[in-house]
């Protein structure tokens, strides 16, 4: 948030305003790719997992069932 915030928010007229070199802004936008492609992996397993339903062990159905 930090390094965001010296970039984004407004700076004395007279002091100018710092841009980040360019190997270090590739190096911030590859470690937001990468995870944006972690979120998306995690969403996506979710999603296959809420799809496929609870998982029902064996037996599981005659538990609730009088004898």
């Amino acid at each position: 948030m930090s390094k965001c915030s010296n970039y984004a928010h407004d700076k004395a007229m007279m002091g100018g305003v710092a841009v980040p070199d360019p190997d270090e802004l590739l190096t911030d936008i590859l470690a937001l790719e990468s995870w944006r492609a972690q979120v998306h992996k995690r969403s996506e397993e979710t999603i296959k997992k809420r799809k496929a339903g609870p998982a029902v062990a064996a037996g599981a159905g005659a538990q609730g069932a009088l004898v």
